[in-house]
């Protein structure tokens, strides 16, 4: 890979002349598992890049539960950085069509849409931007008069992929990411919140990941 290395009066800029899928300023993950062998006119050298981009995504779900367990709502999912390139890449391997990606969804046979909408953009510098309206049945279960529910509707990690007992070396991720997830639901009239998940903060001890 030739990555050509542009110094302006106020940043430097590192770009991919070879590369059309990332945004400008952005370079592919890969890149940065080594060293790259900088030339230059005074002096060569092995240089570290610097990865400045993340993976960013935010999913808003604004909803309503109803006493049977069924809920319904609008939702927002927006993604920048290298989330935004990894979902430019799924809508052209998959389409724009809903049921190519009904896989991202909790309990995906019991979730209809009523509505959907992906902005795919052609510019690489815009976020993806995926709208839709939403009925899901059975979402909640009524147990003694109260109802369970998982807040979590779309990307739901359900088990560890860290599956190993003990390990040898530390765990690397390709870029940084921040997943952020907002809920609004309106209760059935006459339900009020009897318990919620406690609130939990884990930062690492080198302060390089917080949760």
């Amino acid at each position: 890979h030739f990555v050509l290395l542009v110094s302006t009066s106020k940043r430097e800029y590192l770009i991919d002349l070879e590369d059309n899928a990332h945004p400008f300023n952005v370079l592919p993950r890969e890149y940065f598992n080594s060293e790259a062998w900088m030339v230059t006119k005074d002096a060569d050298a092995f240089v570290t890049l610097p990865m400045e981009a993340s993976e960013d995504r935010s999913f808003t779900l604004n909803g309503q539960l109803r006493a049977t367990g069924e809920r319904s709502g609008a939702f927002t999912v927006r993604e920048t950085g290298y989330a935004a390139i990894d979902g430019r890449a799924r809508w052209v391997a998959k389409g724009t069509h809903y049921w190519a990606h009904k896989e991202r969804f909790d309990e995906p046979n019991l979730i209809k849409l009523t509505s959907f909408k992906a902005d795919t953009t052609v510019s690489r510098e815009e976020p993806v931007i995926v709208l839709g309206e939403f009925v899901k049945a059975a979402f909640a279960q009524e147990v003694d008069g109260e109802l369970y529910f998982n807040t979590i509707l779309i990307d739901r990690v359900r088990e560890t992929p860290l599956k190993q007992e003990t390990r040898d070396f530390p765990v690397e991720f390709d870029s940084r990411f921040n997943h952020q997830y907002l809920l609004n639901l309106e209760l059935p009239a006459g339900y009020t919140v009897a318990e919620l998940p406690k609130p939990v903060r884990i930062v690492l001890p080198d302060k390089s990941m917080e949760f």
